[in-house]
């Protein structure tokens, strides 16, 4: 796609580009999320908290792809040995509430609200949907618990295999 494999290394400027852009539209998310509550926007129509579920994700995304850069991080995601442990710990927390985020936003489509026509499609919808709430909801509440059982026990943060060291 756009003239470069697909899963190959994502260069730096790139990256950059890219945080920049979710940040931005995370920020503007939030913010018409805040003018929505506050009234100050006519006319909404719908839950307006999604607009801050939404740009909270985005957020995350744009702050982990700028952190990543200005800490190191490698084309293929590899990340220094030189990276301070509370860099590393923000990241990944960033990377939780993103997870958190989306699985929220997928769990509310498929549960919540009220019932549309019933039909396959939208049983089919409601399915899909409410399977993948709770598969990434359990990927981020296992990689949260994983991390924490780690710290407990004194074990290594990372299990020491970076994609460089890979033949």
């Amino acid at each position: 796609m756009f003239g470069r494999r697909s899963g190959g290394p994502v260069p730096r400027t790139t990256r950059i580009v890219l945080g920049l852009m979710s940040t931005a539209i995370g920020a503007l998310s939030i913010w018409l999320g805040y003018l929505g509550v506050t009234g100050r926007i006519e006319g909404t129509e719908g839950p307006v908290w999604v607009a801050f579920v939404f740009g909270t994700m985005m957020l995350s995304v744009g702050l982990l792809l700028l952190i990543g850069v200005a800490n190191g991080v490698g084309d293929n995601g590899e990340r220094p040995a030189s990276m301070p442990w509370l860099v590393r710990l923000f990241i990944d927390a960033l990377g939780y509430l993103m997870g958190a985020a989306f699985a929220i936003m997928m769990g509310v489509f498929a549960f919540g609200g009220p019932a549309g026509s019933g039909g396959v499609g939208e049983v089919i919808g409601r399915f899909a949907f409410g399977f993948f709430a709770i598969l990434i909801g359990g990927l981020v509440v296992f990689g949260i618990v994983r991390a924490i059982v780690r710290a407990l026990l004194g074990l290594p943060y990372d299990d020491g295999a970076s994609s460089s060291s890979k033949p």
